[in-house]
């Protein structure tokens, strides 16, 4: 979010950092909640997208985490499938997400 040229962070949720990355991470969210939603991904343009994961299984997001810029998963811990496969890809990602209301 950018204020008269001036780039602001809005803290939006608290989660633990699966995998921080080098740097921060910016770009358009896409919501997955059910298997077919990240059919849906495979199926449209998903390059450079953050995922929001609620839900959905994550073993059907390996074919697109190439693509995928970071993850931000409401379920999960450091030690979950996912944190442990975004470590491998080099995906920044946070588990265990509360976003606030």
């Amino acid at each position: 979010m950018k204020n008269d040229g001036e780039e602001l962070f809005v803290k939006v949720g608290r989660g633990a950092v699966a995998y921080f990355g080098k740097q921060p991470v910016e770009g358009i969210v896409k919501e997955v909640e059910t298997l077919e939603d990240i059919v849906a991904l495979t199926e449209g343009e998903v390059h450079g997208k953050v995922l929001l994961v609620k839900k959905a299984g994550v073993t059907g997001l390996i074919p697109i985490l190439p693509e995928i810029k970071a993850i931000v998963c409401t379920t999960g811990g450091v030690g979950s499938h996912l944190a442990i496969l975004t470590r491998e890809f080099g995906i920044p990602c946070i588990v265990g997400v509360k976003l606030d209301p």
